[in-house]
């Protein structure tokens, strides 16, 4: 019952403090709508959220127009063999990479690969999770702070499928993150927030497709 009188107090006081009222001074403008990607540890948490809740918008939101995803060292003879993407040397300014040559793709392909991921078109029930949260162990500011270099390590995420017939399959894949390093960059469209320019994929993926 207290808790029920509290919110009704609170909702009133709401109503009135929305009105216009003659003994408040003017607010001005409203304040800007906070934003995850206004920390570093606010892009990981969103782009942890957008794979959980599949969400293609947030995940999208996250991307720089120039964005770049490279593809792990270990994974480099299979995709070559494969795939006939660019590459470019190391980039001499990240302090957390490793290796002198990267294969990569560029937003459009990595989005088009996430709504692909994100989809149940298939006829499939899809759960996306991660079983250990990866974590951020290290950050590093270069040019004035406009840009920040990311280093997260650790976790584990789960894609679970299940079928919808009559009889109920499920399908779980484990991924493990171990270490990625990001370079984020302002965004062009709100210097407050930070987008990913730059994705490695330092982790031991499987050398066969």
């Amino acid at each position: 019952m207290r808790f029920f009188l509290c919110f009704i107090s609170l909702f009133l006081v709401g109503m009135f403090l929305s009105c216009e009222n003659p003994f408040l001074p003017p607010t001005g403008k409203p304040d800007k709508t906070f934003s995850l990607r206004s920390t570093p540890e606010g892009v990981l948490k969103q782009l942890i959220e957008a794979y959980e809740s599949k969400r293609i918008d947030l995940y999208e939101e996250l991307l720089s127009d120039s964005f770049q995803f490279y593809v792990a060292p270990t994974f480099i003879s299979s995709y070559q063999a494969k795939y006939d993407y660019d590459f470019e040397g190391a980039d001499t300014m990240l302090s957390f990479t490793t290796g002198s040559r990267f294969y990569y793709w560029t937003k459009a392909e990595e989005v088009e690969s996430h709504r692909k991921l994100f989809s149940s078109d298939d006829g499939k029930n899809k759960e996306i999770r991660f079983r250990y949260a990866p974590e951020l162990t290290n950050t590093r500011s270069y040019g004035d702070s406009a840009y920040i270099e990311m280093m997260i390590t650790g976790g584990e995420l789960l894609i679970q499928l299940s079928t919808t017939g009559a009889v109920i399959q499920t399908v779980e894949y484990t991924i493990a993150i171990e270490k990625q390093v990001f370079l984020l960059e302002k965004d062009r469209k709100d210097k407050s927030l930070w987008v990913i320019r730059k994705w490695y994929d330092l982790s031991n993926a499987p050398n066969d497709l």
